[in-house]
């Protein structure tokens, strides 16, 4: 006989991970429509490190959204500004400025005001960094 599932006969079932795993919501065009999908990636990388890097590196584009959540403790949550805040500040520890693929997602989380500021101060401290090397080497 078939039962259906419950929480509890579930998690005596199959072990149930405990660890913080994390989705990614974003958009795709198709037939000239922006729908929404939750990108497909593999179990293992599905950690806030591996999450983070997908982000920057544009493996996952057009982000709209990222959840956390733990089968474990039975909990999940937004981390969206999270992610954004992180995300900003390893684009411009790359020193290559915010990708383009990113500006949205930031802006979004974090506003147009926050990331123009990051980029503005990241420019500046890198050009105090020059002219204090360049007076060095005089």
């Amino acid at each position: 006989m078939n039962r259906p599932l419950s929480r509890q006969n579930f998690s005596k079932a199959r072990p149930v991970p405990d660890t913080d795993l994390c989705v990614i919501e974003a958009d795709i065009v198709v037939d000239g429509r922006r729908e929404r999908y939750f990108a497909e990636r593999d179990a293992a990388r599905t950690n806030r490190r591996d999450t983070l890097a997908d982000i920057v590196s544009g493996q996952i584009e057009r982000v709209r959204r990222v959840l956390s959540f733990n089968p474990a403790e039975g909990w999940a949550c937004d981390v969206s500004e999270d992610i954004a805040r992180d995300a900003l500040r390893a684009a411009l520890e790359d020193r290559q400025g915010v990708p383009g693929h990113l500006l949205d997602f930031l802006e979004e989380y974090l506003g147009c005001d926050t990331v123009a500021t990051a980029e503005r101060e990241d420019a500046e401290q890198e050009l105090a960094r020059h002219e204090i090397a360049a007076r060095e080497v005089a």
